[in-house]
């Protein structure tokens, strides 16, 4: 959803996005959404959506994006979405959810 929120919408592929969540616990035990949000963002940052291999092995090398230069902006706004879902969940974790509210806004491309 996150890459449809943006505009224009960012070409994620579901395809790396199940897989670099299948590879990392980024779903794994209990956390809220927002939780799995951040880490998610902070793993894409980190690989800097570098492609994943397919463990099956039929896909090769899967890409984030179709090419290296929408890799480059992806990795810029996942930046961004890593940073301000931090903040969120710290307004959050303080009670401040109206600021709390105003982060998701922004990483989801909506203004409040």
């Amino acid at each position: 959803g996150w890459r449809f929120s943006r505009a224009p919408p960012y070409a994620l592929s579901s395809f790396y996005t199940d897989l670099l969540l299948a590879s990392t616990d980024v779903a794994s035990g209990v956390k809220s959404y927002g939780s799995c949000l951040y880490e998610f963002f902070a793993e894409l940052v980190r690989r800097e959506a570098r492609g994943l291999r397919d463990p099956e092995g039929i896909a090769g090398v899967v890409p984030a994006t179709s090419s290296m230069p929408t890799q480059v902006r992806l990795v810029e706004v996942a930046i961004t979405a890593r940073d301000r879902a931090a903040l969120a969940l710290d307004a959050e974790a303080r009670g401040d959810f109206r600021e709390a509210t105003r982060q998701w806004g922004i990483v989801f491309n909506r203004l409040l």
